[in-house]
């Protein structure tokens, strides 16, 4: 997904992979990945560290190299994808994403199992 450069102060920007949450007629809703850096995530304030998954080449076999979704960065875009890389749909990892979806933005819905 091109995520464009002309985002204001840290808003997510430049082209990343993204993982499709929902798909509409007229946009998509996507959550952006970014590839693991040493030290990258322990700088992040702890809401946003909370708030990130880490994506393995083990749970999906696209992934080149380990990458953190942003969880808190779900955003929709139109327009803006590049090229599909694969699907993650019915597996684990789809689970844990819809899961932490809920209780980010559902909390009084979410029931940790």
């Amino acid at each position: 997904i091109d995520f464009g450069t002309s985002n204001i102060d840290k808003e997510f920007s430049f082209t990343h992979t993204a993982i499709v949450i929902k798909s509409y007629t007229d946009f998509i809703v996507v959550v952006p990945t970014t590839s693991c850096k040493d030290g990258r995530l322990e700088t992040k304030p702890k809401d946003e560290q909370d708030d990130t998954l880490v994506i393995t080449s083990s749970d999906f076999s696209d992934v080149h190299s380990d990458s953190y979704i942003l969880i808190y960065q779900i955003r929709s875009v139109s327009n803006r994808i590049q090229k599909k890389i694969g699907t993650i749909k019915g597996t684990p990892l789809l689970h844990r994403i819809d899961c932490k979806i809920v209780e980010i933005f559902a909390p009084s819905c979410y029931k940790e199992s």
